[in-house]
Protein backbone atom coordinates (compact mmCIF):
# COMPACT_ATOMS: atom_id res chain seq x y z
CA UNK A 1 0.00 0.00 0.00
CA UNK A 2 2.70 2.36 0.31
CA UNK A 3 3.39 2.67 -3.04
CA UNK A 4 -0.18 3.36 -3.97
CA UNK A 5 0.11 6.41 -1.49
CA UNK A 6 3.24 7.80 -2.43
CA UNK A 7 2.86 7.33 -6.41
CA UNK A 8 -1.16 7.03 -7.49
CA UNK A 9 -2.94 10.38 -7.63
CA UNK A 10 -6.46 9.15 -8.72
CA UNK A 11 -7.55 5.65 -9.08
CA UNK A 12 -9.49 5.09 -11.69
CA UNK A 13 -11.89 2.48 -11.29
CA UNK A 14 -14.57 1.19 -14.10
CA UNK A 15 -16.14 -1.30 -12.19
CA UNK A 16 -19.71 -1.84 -12.95
CA UNK A 17 -21.38 -3.71 -10.46
CA UNK A 18 -22.87 -2.45 -7.62
CA UNK A 19 -21.01 -4.81 -4.82
CA UNK A 20 -19.60 -3.72 -1.57
CA UNK A 21 -16.04 -4.28 -2.47
CA UNK A 22 -13.75 -2.96 -0.06
CA UNK A 23 -11.48 -1.47 -2.90
CA UNK A 24 -13.20 1.83 -2.35
CA UNK A 25 -12.45 1.97 1.35
CA UNK A 26 -9.05 0.46 0.91
CA UNK A 27 -8.00 3.16 -1.64
CA UNK A 28 -9.28 5.78 0.72
CA UNK A 29 -7.46 4.96 3.49
CA UNK A 30 -4.46 5.07 1.30
CA UNK A 31 -5.27 8.85 0.49
CA UNK A 32 -5.87 8.05 -3.23
CA UNK A 33 -9.50 9.54 -4.57
CA UNK A 34 -11.44 7.43 -6.83
CA UNK A 35 -12.80 8.34 -10.12
CA UNK A 36 -15.06 5.72 -11.78
CA UNK A 37 -18.75 4.69 -12.51
CA UNK A 38 -21.40 5.64 -10.51
CA UNK A 39 -22.50 1.77 -9.33
CA UNK A 40 -24.71 1.41 -6.30
CA UNK A 41 -21.44 0.68 -4.12
CA UNK A 42 -19.48 4.11 -5.38
CA UNK A 43 -22.56 6.20 -5.76
CA UNK A 44 -22.97 5.88 -1.68
CA UNK A 45 -19.46 5.87 -0.74
CA UNK A 46 -18.70 9.17 -3.00
CA UNK A 47 -22.01 11.27 -1.77
CA UNK A 48 -21.67 10.16 1.29
CA UNK A 49 -17.70 11.02 2.31
CA UNK A 50 -18.04 13.87 -0.73
CA UNK A 51 -14.84 13.00 -2.10
CA UNK A 52 -14.34 11.36 -5.93
CA UNK A 53 -15.76 11.72 -9.05
CA UNK A 54 -18.77 9.38 -10.57
CA UNK A 55 -19.34 9.06 -14.69
CA UNK A 56 -22.38 7.71 -15.73
CA UNK A 57 -22.25 3.91 -16.42
CA UNK A 58 -19.96 2.74 -19.29
CA UNK A 59 -19.65 6.56 -20.44
CA UNK A 60 -16.00 6.36 -21.21
CA UNK A 61 -16.18 9.85 -22.55
CA UNK A 62 -17.62 11.63 -19.60
CA UNK A 63 -14.78 9.90 -17.25
CA UNK A 64 -12.15 10.76 -20.00
CA UNK A 65 -13.19 14.48 -19.57
CA UNK A 66 -13.27 14.14 -15.82
CA UNK A 67 -9.58 13.04 -15.97
CA UNK A 68 -8.30 15.34 -17.99
CA UNK A 69 -9.99 18.25 -16.46
CA UNK A 70 -9.24 17.54 -12.58
CA UNK A 71 -6.77 20.73 -11.35
CA UNK A 72 -4.09 19.56 -8.64
CA UNK A 73 -5.68 21.54 -5.92
CA UNK A 74 -9.19 19.89 -6.64
CA UNK A 75 -7.15 15.89 -6.40
CA UNK A 76 -5.42 17.24 -3.20
CA UNK A 77 -9.54 18.01 -1.86
CA UNK A 78 -10.65 15.02 -2.72
CA UNK A 79 -7.58 12.98 -1.58
CA UNK A 80 -7.89 14.69 1.83
CA UNK A 81 -12.23 13.88 1.97
CA UNK A 82 -11.49 10.29 1.41
CA UNK A 83 -8.65 9.73 3.65
CA UNK A 84 -10.90 11.51 6.48
CA UNK A 85 -13.71 9.30 5.17
CA UNK A 86 -11.90 5.98 5.37
CA UNK A 87 -10.52 6.60 9.08
CA UNK A 88 -14.59 7.24 10.22
CA UNK A 89 -15.13 3.76 8.68
CA UNK A 90 -12.50 2.03 10.07
CA UNK A 91 -13.22 -2.49 10.12
CA UNK A 92 -13.38 -1.98 13.82
CA UNK A 93 -15.91 1.43 13.68
CA UNK A 94 -17.95 -0.34 11.63
CA UNK A 95 -18.35 -3.66 13.46
CA UNK A 96 -18.66 -1.77 16.79
CA UNK A 97 -22.02 0.20 14.69
CA UNK A 98 -23.41 -2.76 13.31
CA UNK A 99 -23.63 -4.73 16.75
CA UNK A 100 -25.28 -1.20 18.47
CA UNK A 101 -27.70 -1.11 15.32
CA UNK A 102 -28.55 -4.71 15.99
CA UNK A 103 -28.65 -4.34 19.65
CA UNK A 104 -31.15 -1.89 19.57
CA UNK A 105 -33.23 -4.19 16.88
CA UNK A 106 -33.11 -7.02 19.14
CA UNK A 107 -34.43 -4.69 21.64
CA UNK A 108 -37.33 -3.44 19.26
CA UNK A 109 -40.77 -5.35 20.70
CA UNK A 110 -42.53 -6.75 18.08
Amino acid sequence: MTQVRETVDVFVCCHRQGDPSCTYLETMACGVPIAGYANEAFRGVSVESSAGWMSPMGDTQHLARRLGGMTGDEVAGHAARSLAFAREHTFEREFSRRMAHARRLASVKG
